[in-house]
């Protein structure tokens, strides 16, 4: 075999193999879709909540949490704007110095905004 045809088939494999990866990413994004829209609508009510000012402690470490498990998982699937604005989030959240609440719920908008819901 010549090194051409060995090149060749060595990028035939790897572009197989990406491909497959890549289906593979796009089926695991599809079955955890449902999850991720939880989550995001858990974020927007605890937003709103401590906009409001009727969010207690709990609602905050719930809303801290998931914004770090999606700034863990968005980029695996492609989203490194999703996990900048989930680290924000979540940096927002663990805050003890108050905040402009609207800049949480602006953030939170962004994040829904930054995926393809």
């Amino acid at each position: 075999m010549d090194k051409l045809h060995a090149v060749s088939e060595n990028e035939t494999t790897s572009t197989n193999a990406s491909a497959s990866t890549q289906q593979m990413l796009e089926a695991l994004w599809q079955r955890g879709l449902p999850r991720l829209l939880e989550r995001i609508v858990v974020l927007e009510t605890a937003a709103q909540a401590l906009c409001d000012g009727t969010a207690g402690a709990t609602t905050r470490e719930e809303a801290c949490t998931i914004a770090h498990k999606l700034a863990g998982s968005l980029g695996m699937f492609g989203y490194p704007q999703g996990t900048e604005i989930a680290r924000r989030i979540e940096a927002l959240l663990q805050q003890d110095q108050p905040y402009a609440p609207d800049v949480l719920l602006q953030q939170v908008r962004d994040l829904r905004n930054a995926l393809p819901l």
